[in-house]
């Protein structure tokens, strides 16, 4: 299920060969997964949509970016100097082409009201049964005040 179409892609980055059509179409599958992973227990609607219909635009640009990324750099180049032939590579191996930044992943929560915060419970030695005695509760349980 892609959240963009090829159509989107070229439209932003040009007509594609017949060869790099099905690369293409792999990419936006493969980061059209990336971005579904991050919105796990989401509960947006238009997650339940049709996606070409009903995906954020914010959404389809991300998926197209993170896409053209990993068919413009297959090989995850992050640096190469000419002068002395130095190359650096992103990561281990071509799986690492496609990544979803860090202000995508936060663009694409947005998106899906996917909140920012979130509460954590933390258990003391306080938090135990409410109708129990508190350690720190100095009036005395009989109630006569003594």
């Amino acid at each position: 299920m892609a959240l963009a179409t090829l159509e989107d892609f070229e439209a932003r980055h040009g007509v594609l060969s017949d060869d790099e059509i099905e690369i293409v179409e792999a990419a936006l599958d493969d980061a059209s997964a990336l971005i579904l992973g991050e919105l796990s227990g989401s509960e947006a609607a238009w997650l339940e949509d049709d996606p070409k219909e009903a995906t954020p635009a914010v959404v389809k640009a991300v998926c197209i970016q993170a896409a053209y990324r990993a068919w413009s750099n297959p090989d995850s180049v992050a640096q190469e100097t000419l002068g002395q032939a130095a190359r650096t590579y992103r990561g281990g191996n071509q799986s690492d082409a496609l990544w979803l930044t860090k202000n995508e992943v936060r663009l694409v929560k947005k998106a899906a009201s996917v909140p920012s915060v979130k509460s954590i419970p933390v258990q003391t030695p306080y938090s135990g049964d409410p109708e129990a005695a508190n350690p720190l509760d100095f009036w005395p349980i009989d109630g006569d005040g003594s």
